[in-house]
């Protein structure tokens, strides 16, 4: 029998069984790292059905390490570990806490293996590459660089030929297979670029130093490559002073010209929309909410304010995006206000 086929409380049980032994190898490796206080934040990045079979643990994990259960006897304070999903975990990793928590000691349980995160580091832009399709040597730590914009040669468009829908990279290490992320071409003031969002792909954040990209497909030149700390957003100033207004139980903002203007080149999209998710940067609990345009020019999100002062627990990140098929290709943050 399937563990999807099994009884609920069968699930359950080993759901559980299984989330407290990969806690409990986490609390090895904590102790083999030695970290004083409390020890690493100790973070399970999971997206299977885990508020159905782990709903009583809706409230926290950390009592899965009580000593009644694992038979360990603390030697010191415990790190609390949380449950979050993949979303909840890349739009926590954009948000300034984040390097605080990697400052302290930050471990991760993805598919039940093992990950240490190093401590932050700056965004030390590399140079802007141009000619050739593939980026000089790198070592970048995948936590600051957001997002690659490409400008391809126009003789390559007036052509018409196809532009590569991805690109490929691998990590400093030894052996690290190739990996690839997906983008967007765009038409935007005049130009045409290439867009990928980095921040929005795991393997991307995971991978450790950041050795190489290249294109799949063969893009033989480019007239430029550029890394960014992030997705582009809102240009700022009074035309753009993105806050949401309260309307009862729903958050409205005017669409910004930033995004609206954004023309995605190639097929049609076959979903074109904004979205606005609330992360709780003490629980990492986050809420999604699809955008609804009934009054021109008005992004409406029904139900964003509904329960909000009881759901968190804490101060809220608030992200506001465009995407296409999947994909981010504007992004704005804020805090609610």
């Amino acid at each position: 029998m399937s563990l999807s086929q099994a009884p609920d409380h069968v699930r359950a049980a080993r759901a559980t069984s299984a989330l407290r032994a990969d806690l409990e190898r986490a609390m090895d490796k904590a102790e083999e790292l030695g970290s004083a206080g409390a020890g690493p934040q100790i973070l399970v990045v999971r997206d299977t059905p885990a508020d159905e079979v782990l709903h009583p643990f809706a409230g926290g994990i950390g009592h899965l390490l009580d000593a009644s259960l694992t038979g360990r006897v603390p030697t010191g304070p415990l790190p609390r570990p949380m449950l979050v999903t993949t979303d909840a975990f890349t739009t926590f990793a954009r948000e300034p806490e984040f390097d605080e928590t990697r400052a302290s000691g930050t471990l991760l349980v993805v598919e039940h293996e093992l990950v240490v995160l190093p401590a932050p580091a700056l965004f030390e832009a590399p140079p802007l590459w141009r000619g050739a399709a593939s980026s000089p040597d790198l070592d970048l730590d995948p936590f600051t660089v957001g997002a690659l914009v490409v400008v391809v040669p126009a003789e390559r468009l007036a052509a018409g030929e196809p532009l590569p829908r991805g690109i490929d990279f691998s990590a400093r290490a030894t052996g690290a297979p190739a990996r690839t992320i997906g983008g967007l071409w765009l038409a935007s003031r005049g130009r045409t670029e290439g867009l990928f969002d980095f921040s929005d792909d795991l393997d991307w954040l995971l991978a450790g130093r950041i050795g190489r990209i290249w294109f799949e497909g063969g893009l033989a030149r480019v007239d430029a490559c550029e890394l960014l700390p992030s997705l582009p957003g809102a240009r700022g100033g009074a035309a753009e002073a993105l806050a949401p207004e309260v309307v009862d139980s729903a958050w409205r903002f005017a669409i910004p010209p930033s995004a609206a203007e954004l023309e995605v080149l190639g097929d049609p999209p076959v979903a074109d929309g904004y979205r606005l998710t609330q992360l709780d940067l003490t629980s990492l609990r986050l809420r999604v909410f699809e955008a609804s345009t009934g009054q021109p020019g008005i992004l409406h999100f029904a139900g964003a304010e509904r329960g909000l002062e009881t759901w968190s627990q804490g101060e809220v990140a608030w992200t506001l995006e465009r995407r296409v098929d999947g994909r981010t290709i504007w992004r704005h943050r804020g805090r609610r206000p």
